[in-house]
């Protein structure tokens, strides 16, 4: 199966309450079964036998939170994309992006990216005691 949400292929193990089991290489994750789509015959096999890579082997590594400020709007996507995954493998329920106040551009990017992520069911700004409007507190879904 693709995991769409992650861009990579797993093997789902078991089906329960609406979401799937997957196994995408050395990691097991519990996803809705919305974001997984079946993989034409042909690549099935190509994919089993194919090694898994990148930095899914996981340590848990995992913050509640991720600090953006100083980064320019092009170096968000890998460090916050990162961030997520790490939170989500590691079961936390909610996640703080720090992105403080500025000109708003580095607010504006974030809130652009979590709304096209389908691993986060919502978004808000902090309250007064998390950061206020430099601050964006994601739930994952």
């Amino acid at each position: 199966m693709r995991i769409e949400s992650l861009g990579r292929t797993g093997t789902v193990v078991e089906v329960r309450d609406g979401k799937a089991l997957v196994e995408a290489g050395s990691i097991r994750l519990l996803l809705p079964r919305e974001d997984l789509s079946p993989l034409p015959a042909g690549d099935q096999q190509r994919e089993r036998s194919k090694p898994t890579a990148g930095y899914y082997s996981h340590t848990s590594e995992a913050h509640p939170e991720v600090d953006l400020r100083g980064m320019r709007v092009d170096e968000v996507e890998t460090v916050l994309g990162r961030a997520v995954d790490d939170a989500i493998l590691a079961g936390l329920p909610s996640f703080r992006i720090i992105h403080g106040k500025g000109t708003g551009a580095l607010r504006a990017h974030v809130r652009d990216l979590i709304k096209n992520d389908r691993r986060i069911l919502t978004s808000r700004a902090g309250e007064l005691f998390e950061g206020g409007t430099g601050v964006t507190v994601v739930e994952f879904a």
